[in-house]
């Protein structure tokens, strides 16, 4: 018994932090390398969301990124402000905008894809490929162990 409470606390104490850890640090590695281009906190992220699906709406992008529509459509307005996003009136629904990236939008994606590449290389060092290809088969198998139907995570 006393090994399965270790690895419960291997997990929460290690994986976890460790997790939380490298997110903070690829934050403050992103803010610092997009300053230059007037992009704060996780603005970046939207811009890579909505290169992958140009087209969707607000709603969508805030359900994405796990945000409050009022959020998303601050960050939107911001990032529209800036002359990296386009905003156009969705046929099917007149109260929705279809958004896209302006050609800026497209070359801040670039400059965004360049960084995200040197990070990576910053991350895995001289770790194995291997080792990372079963470090990432881990993490997804804990993330469908939580997405499972029969875990409540609302009550926890």
């Amino acid at each position: 018994m006393a090994s399965t409470n270790s690895n419960a606390k291997d997990l929460e104490y290690g994986l976890a932090r460790g997790i939380s850890a490298i997110e903070r640090r690829h934050r403050k590695f992103m803010t610092r390398a997009l300053e230059e281009k007037c992009v704060t906190g996780v603005s970046y992220s939207y811009i890579i969301t909505i290169k992958r699906h140009p087209g969707l709406n607000q709603d969508v992008l805030a359900s994405i990124h796990g945000v409050d529509k009022s959020r998303a459509a601050r960050i939107v307005r911001d990032l529209e402000d800036s002359g990296y996003l386009s905003r156009e009136l969705a046929p099917d629904n007149r109260r929705q905008y279809m958004l896209s990236l302006t050609q800026s939008g497209e070359r801040l994606y670039e400059f965004i894809a360049d960084k995200n590449m040197e990070w990576e290389k910053l991350m895995s060092g001289d770790i194995k490929d291997s080792s990372i290809a079963t470090t990432v088969d881990t993490i997804n198998k804990i993330i469908k162990n939580l997405d499972n139907p029969h875990v409540r995570l609302e009550k926890i």
